[in-house]
């Protein structure tokens, strides 16, 4: 029903920026997805990560992951299980060496580890832990919070050092004897003492290899080797066993040095592989040559599943990226133009399928010794990437997982891979409420690459139940988004975050009422429920894209289906954004508020009053039908982004969003419609007044539009027939403000 609204209703200012279905909100200042924010991928390296690695995996950020030391990769805790002949847990050691503080050392009574080293008489090795966490705090560079010199560090490493010390030559046992010299090692690097670190790792370690100890201990030992070729090879080697000093290593590492030079000190092919690795370990490139060399050096070696799962993941962001989620690669160069740059794109996604169809034939082919876990997810996804998903589940059937997260992601991505295998792929055929119910690594991405393909094989309804799971409830990783591969969208950027807006921005309103009604046969479920609970703003998307495609009759039949509560409700803030008078326009009227809104009206009552008054201007004739058509156009004109009926086809809108692919972009922009009825008007009254009034509003269109269309104030062509027609008056309606009611009341 209509609204009467008295003079101290709210109004807007037309610099504002309102959102109502864009879903992201951002406290400080709009967000732009970039980088590795943008990189597809459905294969996570931590899935197949010994440990050390994660600050290497593939990625637009330079540390891909921080790395978090676990009882499974810390090689330090396997040592220390040794000490109880492997009885107890290695979650137990790892609590007790990185998690227990000294008092609760002293009083545990019920820790396995510390009971199993009770039991078995070596109560010196608690005496151990106890000193090695009374000296911890002296174990960096600097720790002083009361900002006194650091000298008064160096006087208490001193002090440590020398028990240290005392320890290691008082006992007998080799083992305890090394770690209380790693102690006194570690405390004199971080003092910055050289030749005492020389010293120390050549009296206990040097030759020693076994433990942990021993190769954190000739880490230390490197930072003070001047040789940059014998660095490089220690580097190399350490490298591939010491997995908590990997990032330390690899600053150590210095790539200006041939590779030659370094593989002429290595002896066996174990440590020429090393070599290899250590100068591909960073590549963004095309790898599977050195990869090649690694694995015929050694088929074992612990880097290869980490080089292998890397090149998939750049395969991924080469061409499985561009293509499902028109993004282009997060990793290449922006020094061409946009439209060479597109050119370069689809040569270079020919380029890269057929390169994957090389890789995908070394792993399958002879790769024999490669890790049966890496081996077939790895085929998996390069089975995607050539465009032959029956190759990946044909490996996939026959594999068996050795961790429930590879387990879990096999039923997943079987999914994707059965979807793209299939001709006239159906959600009914799959078991997709499992994919939707749990949550799990890549889930967003996985649901919109298999939603993806639904939708480009053309089936519409499908893709619009699975896009309206993504980021549906958010409760996992981070947020995902697709780009608009023609640079267009919905709000003035070129990316999505959810369905509703992408099929807002990429079908037609008869295309979404179709997908609309299949959907709501099939009733609810849970693959249903997220797009049917979100009924009536469909319903409403619907209507506004009828209008938007000057189907106004159907605009009016969808809205029709929606309460009466909803326009009031908080769902859009019709209510307070609708506040005003459509079919009143003057000559400065635009956002703010003007002395016709008196009245305001619904969304929905706002299109019946339009249509009433269009069967009406068909009926009347003079200055009745130009009374009624100047109203139309005053209507037209506020549904623009000029007006104060922005929001009857706009959720969104600011100055600066006009660059977006609606149906009526160039209406919206430029006021197609509302200069069409103003002329319209002229032609139907006989009053010279307003025929020049209806001149003065289509021009006052023409120059709000004129950055879109180039026309400038002085090439305004309805100003130009104003001062032509009515030379008179010319003067008067385009410097006088108050000259709009004279010309107004001319039809009375």
């Amino acid at each position: 029903m209509k609204k009467y609204i008295n003079t101290n209703m709210k109004y807007w200012i037309a610099s504002f920026l309102f959102l109502t279905s864009f879903s992201i909100s951002f406290a400080c200042g709009p967000w732009y997805p970039y980088g590795e924010e943008t990189r597809f991928s459905l294969l996570y390296p931590g899935w197949f990560d010994n440990g050390g690695l994660s600050e290497f995996y593939y990625s637009a950020d330079y540390i891909a992951e921080v790395y978090e030391f676990s009882a499974e990769n810390d090689k330090n805790v396997l040592d220390w299980c040794e000490t109880t002949d492997n009885n107890v847990s290695k979650e137990s050691v790892f609590h007790v060496l990185y998690g227990m503080s000294i008092k609760e050392i002293h009083e545990a009574k019920n820790e396995p580890f510390i009971n199993a080293l009770k039991y078995n008489g070596k109560e010196a090795y608690i005496d151990y832990l106890v000193f090695a966490k009374t000296y911890s705090h002296l174990n960096d560079v600097t720790n002083d919070y009361w900002e006194r010199d650091e000298t008064y560090h160096d006087s208490l490493r001193n002090v440590a050092v020398e028990l240290a010390i005392q320890k290691a030559e008082s006992t007998t046992d080799e083992i305890l004897k090394r770690r209380y010299a790693f102690l006194a090692l570690r405390f004199q690097f971080y003092s910055g003492n050289e030749a005492e670190v020389v010293e120390l790792y050549q009296h206990y370690f040097y030759g020693k290899s076994e433990l942990a100890i021993d190769r954190w201990a000739e880490y230390h030992r490197l930072h003070y080797e001047n040789n940059s070729v014998e660095r490089n090879f220690r580097v190399a080697q350490l490298f591939a066993s010491v997995h908590s000093k990997r990032r330390g290593l690899w600053n150590l590492f210095n790539k200006n040095v041939p590779k030659s030079q370094i593989l002429e000190l290595a002896k066996t092919n174990q440590e020429k592989a090393n070599i290899h690795a250590m100068y591909m370990l960073r590549e963004r490139g095309k790898s599977l040559e050195n990869i090649k060399t690694i694995y015929q050096l050694d088929p074992k070696n612990e880097l290869l599943p980490f080089f292998v799962i890397r090149e998939v993941n750049k395969l991924e962001n080469w061409v499985l990226g561009p293509e499902i989620t028109a993004y282009e690669p997060v990793i290449r160069s922006h020094e061409v133009n946009e439209e060479i740059a597109s050119g370069i794109m689809k040569e270079r996604i020919v380029e890269d399928r057929l390169y994957a169809k090389k890789l995908l034939n070394w792993i399958t082919n002879d790769a024999m010794e490669l890790n049966a876990d890496v081996k077939s997810a790895s085929i998996a996804i390069l089975s995607l990437v050539v465009n032959q998903p029956k190759i990946g589940l044909e490996h996939l059937e026959s594999q068996t997982f050795s961790s429930p997260e590879l387990s879990n992601w096999k039923k997943n991505i079987s999914i994707l891979l059965n979807v793209k295998n299939s001709k006239n792929p159906k959600l009914e055929d799959f078991e997709i409420d499992t994919l939707l119910i749990t949550d799990y690594r890549f889930k967003n991405a996985l649901i919109f690459a298999i939603g993806r393909t639904l939708e480009f094989s053309g089936n519409i309804t499908e893709s619009m139940l699975l896009f309206s799971h993504i980021n549906h409830n958010n409760k996992y990783y981070n947020s995902f988004t697709w780009s608009e591969s023609n640079g267009l969208a919905a709000y003035n950027v070129d990316f999505y975050y959810d369905g509703f807006d992408y099929f807002d921005a990429n079908y037609s309103a008869a295309e979404i009422e179709k997908g609309w009604n299949k959907i709501e046969k099939q009733g609810n479920s849970f693959l249903t429920e997220p797009i049917l609970n979100d009924k009536l703003n469909w319903l409403d998307l619907i209507g506004t894209k009828y209008l938007r495609e000057e189907n106004l009759k159907k605009s009016i039949a969808i809205w029709e289906e929606i309460p009466v509560e909803y326009w009031s409700s908080e769902a859009r803030n019709y209510d307070d954004y609708l506040q005003a008078n459509p079919f009143y326009a003057d000559f400065y009227s635009s956002h703010e508020k003007t002395k016709g809104d008196t009245i305001s009206y619904t969304k929905l009552e706002i299109a019946q009053e339009l249509q009433k008054r269009i069967k009406q201007s068909k009926k009347l004739k003079g200055n009745a039908r130009a009374k009624v058509l100047f109203e139309i156009a005053n209507c037209y004109y506020n549904m623009t982004q000029y007006g104060n009926s922005w929001m009857m086809k706009r959720y969104y809108w600011s100055i600066h969003n006009y660059n977006t692919i609606y149906a009526d972009n160039v209406d919206f922009n430029t006021c197609v419609n509302a200069k069409k009825y103003y002329m319209l008007a002229k032609q139907a009254t006989q009053s010279s007044d307003f025929q020049a009034l209806c001149l003065r509003m289509a021009g006052k269109c023409e120059s709000l539009s004129a950055r879109f269309n180039k026309n400038y104030y002085e090439n305004n062509k309805y100003y130009n027939q104003l001062k032509k027609e009515f030379p008179n008056d010319q003067e008067e309606l385009l410097t006088n403000c108050f000259s709009f009611e004279r010309y107004w009341e001319s039809l009375k």
